[in-house]
């Protein structure tokens, strides 16, 4: 009888190997599946992150440029603002003009000298630099003396517009 239970005994330790490789496969292939899905998973995440970097990069490089190109809107719009107080509006009237804030407008006029000689390159107004006196609408003079000290003469009526009452 021995010898039928190490035969039997054989069988199903052959059996249960047979199963044993089977389910063993079939984990093989199972953490391979696993190993491949990682893999990929990690190189789209890697690509993700390079090409948010890149785009941040672009982004960064496009708003510099921007803020370049609008600082120097503005300086040029600071300019404008001198022309209009130079041309005999006031204050006041610039502020109705533009809509912008009476301390806007006092800001911009308050830095104005330091943009003046940019502002004369850029509006073309070649001749600023000439010493003589330039009649101006209105009945304004500007009188030039060759520095950044020039004052309209003639304006002294224009100083209280009517509209508001403000002083230049």
């Amino acid at each position: 009888m021995r010898k039928r239970s190490t035969r039997v005994r054989a069988q199903a330790l052959r059996r249960a190997q047979e199963a044993g490789s089977a389910r063993h496969a079939q984990r093989r292939v199972r953490e391979l599946e696993v190993e491949n899905a990682l893999a990929v998973y990690f190189e789209c995440a890697g690509d993700a992150e390079r090409i948010r970097r890149q785009a941040e990069a672009r982004a960064a490089r496009i708003l510099a440029d921007a803020e370049q190109a609008a600082a120097d809107s503005k300086g040029l719009s600071v300019v404008a603002l001198h022309q209009l107080f130079w041309l005999g509006e006031t204050r006041a009237s610039i502020v109705k003009l533009t809509g912008l804030s009476v301390a806007e407008v006092r800001t911009a006029l308050a830095g104005v000298r330091r943009a003046e000689p940019r502002a004369r390159a850029v509006l073309g107004a070649a001749d600023a630099e000439q010493e003589t006196d330039e009649e101006m609408p209105g009945g304004v003079t500007r009188v030039r003396s060759g520095g950044d000290d020039e004052e309209p003469v003639g304006a002294e009526s224009r100083r209280h517009d009517g509209e508001g009452g403000g002083v230049r």
